[in-house]
C-alpha cells in the first residue's frame, strides 16, 4: 500500500514538473499591453498634448489591424496624432508603446499597420483619433 501511494505521488510530481517546464508564458501582444496601460499621452502634430489616466485610449486596440508588409514612404515628422502608452515621464517601469497616426496607416513602435481586409476603413480610424483628441482636450484640458 505504501509503495502504491509513493508511486502515485511520484507520478503526480513528475506530471506537475513536466507541466511547469513545458508551459510557456505567452508574451502579451502589443494591443494587450496597450489595454493594460494605466496612463497615456495623446498629442497632435501642432504640439497640443493631453495626459489621460483612466484608459480613455485603450479602445484603439479594439480595431482590427494587421501588420503591413510594406514600409510606407512618409517622413517621420508627417504624423497627425501620436499616442504614447506608459510614457516614460509618468511611468518609471512601464514599457513605452508609441502609436503614430499617419494619413494612410498606423505605426506602432517600429511596425506599420493597416485595417484588416473587410474591417473598418482607415479613414474611420483616423476620424476616431481626431474626435478622441478633441474630446480629451475639451474634457481634461491640454498642456
Amino acid at each position: 500500500m505504501k509503495k502504491t501511494i509513493s508511486v502515485l505521488l511520484a507520478i503526480i510530481m513528475l506530471v506537475g514538473l513536466t507541466a511547469c517546464v513545458t508551459s510557456k508564458t505567452e508574451e502579451k501582444s502589443v494591443f494587450e499591453k496597450m489595454q493594460d496601460s494605466p496612463v497615456q499621452l495623446m498629442e497632435s502634430s501642432d504640439g497640443t498634448r493631453v495626459y489621460v489616466w483612466n484608459n480613455e485610449l485603450n479602445s484603439l486596440s479594439s480595431f482590427e489591424l494587421e501588420k503591413s508588409p510594406i514600409k510606407p514612404s512618409d517622413k517621420e515628422e508627417d504624423w497627425l496624432y501620436r499616442i504614447i502608452y506608459n510614457p516614460k515621464d509618468k511611468m518609471n517601469n512601464g514599457e513605452e508603446i508609441v502609436v503614430f497616426f499617419y494619413s494612410d496607416y498606423l505605426q506602432i513602435n517600429s511596425d506599420y499597420y493597416l485595417p484588416k481586409q473587410g474591417g473598418a476603413d482607415y479613414s474611420f480610424i483616423l476620424n476616431w483619433a481626431e474626435m478622441k483628441f478633441k474630446w480629451l482636450v475639451k474634457t481634461y484640458g491640454a498642456e
